[in-house]
């Protein structure tokens, strides 16, 4: 199946439509749900990078994203007593925090980062774990999280308690 591309975004000085396209057949082949979303993330991060037009685009939906999670986290605390510009800032936040470790993952890997985290979060649950204790205490902090979690994750709700 082919991919129906605006010209606007093959670029003949940087063809970094032909790296994504690369990243996309990629998919395919990647085995685990993590590699996979390893070639996602390079194709949108690197395009987002050289293309001003798809990086407003992703950006676009990105701000979208967290103005969800920024209503969502003041209407489930308590009488409302969180303000929503301080709840967008955490999810802002919170967003770039990911951002920037799938960059240190899948873009431009730094090996030590990845291999501990291959060796505290060996599979992808375990990582979402991980990952979804930090924002969940972030941002409803006090709360209980789920008793069953990686081992990673059962540290970080000891540190973050």
């Amino acid at each position: 199946q082919s991919l129906d591309v605006p010209a606007a975004f093959c670029d003949t000085r940087f063809n970094r439509w032909a790296a994504a396209a690369h990243e996309l057949r990629q998919i395919n082949a990647a085995r685990t749900a993590r590699a996979k979303m390893e070639c996602v993330m390079r194709c949108v991060l690197q395009l987002s990078d050289e293309d001003p037009e798809f990086g407003r685009i992703t950006h676009g939906y990105n701000r979208v994203w967290h103005e969800k999670i920024a209503r969502s986290v003041v209407r489930n605390h308590a009488g409302h007593a969180l303000e929503y510009d301080a709840a967008l800032f955490a999810s802002l936040a919170l967003g770039a925090m990911m951002d920037e470790l799938i960059r240190r993952i899948a873009i431009y890997p730094d090996e030590g980062l990845v291999s501990f985290i291959e060796e505290t979060c060996p599979t992808d649950s375990e990582l979402a774990d991980a990952l979804s204790v930090i924002w969940y205490r972030a941002l409803y902090p006090g709360r209980d999280v789920p008793a069953e979690l990686g081992d990673l994750a059962r540290k970080l709700t000891a540190f973050v308690h």
